[in-house]
């Protein structure tokens, strides 16, 4: 499945403990059957995705 890194990078991310008030409000939201909510959760997906490539980036410049 060509989207099967993206989910894993996103579960990763929440799964991580720094990130414990953000996976409660993640599991709330998947758990709710409401478009405000669905949009909430996008925006969660898409913060996971910029925060990893971010550090993918800058592990990436770290090693030069």
């Amino acid at each position: 499945l060509p989207c099967a890194p993206a989910v894993a990078q996103i579960v990763d991310f929440y799964l991580s403990d720094a990130h414990v008030a953000e996976r409660t409000e993640v599991v709330r939201l998947a758990s709710a059957d409401d478009d405000a909510s669905r949009e909430l959760l996008r925006g969660y997906v898409r913060e996971a995705q910029r925060t990893s490539y971010t550090a993918i980036i800058a592990d990436a410049e770290a090693r030069g």
